[in-house]
């Protein structure tokens, strides 16, 4: 299996990451050296970062109904694609939700060209990471 790192696709729950720019941080952690006949084989949270262009409110709207006290936890995938789209591999995500998101970086000094897109940044605690081949 070869994946090409330029082809993925991003999805979660009823929100539109069709414009992912970037995707870092996806591990699967089942353990370290130290403590690895104690317990072994059980996996651990992660954090997974996405760069996305800013096309509407609902990572806001959904960071500030968490710190509001409305915990709400979605599910996601994230696969490598071939040129048509169809999925080589993929990693499901459960139990995640934002901790940490940056607006578009703002400069006044940019030459305007009207193609410039304001890119949004949000780190998700994710609980659980499968394979979906």
């Amino acid at each position: 299996m070869r994946v090409t790192s330029s082809l993925y696709k991003v999805e979660f729950e009823g929100m539109d990451f069709s414009t992912t720019k970037r995707v870092d941080g996806l591990r699967l952690i089942t353990g370290d050296a130290k403590e690895a006949d104690e317990f072994a084989g059980r996996s651990y949270s992660t954090t997974v970062t996405i760069d996305r262009i800013f096309c509407d409110l609902d990572l806001v709207t959904w960071i500030s109904d968490i710190r509001d006290g409305k915990i709400e936890k979605k599910s996601g995938t994230i696969a490598f694609v071939d040129e048509s789209g169809n999925k080589v591999v993929g990693f499901k995500l459960e139990g995640c939700w934002p901790i940490a998101w940056s607006a578009p970086e703002m400069m006044a000094e940019a030459v305007w060209t009207g193609k410039e897109v304001g890119v949004e940044r949000v780190t998700f605690a994710v609980e659980k990471v499968a394979i979906d081949a």
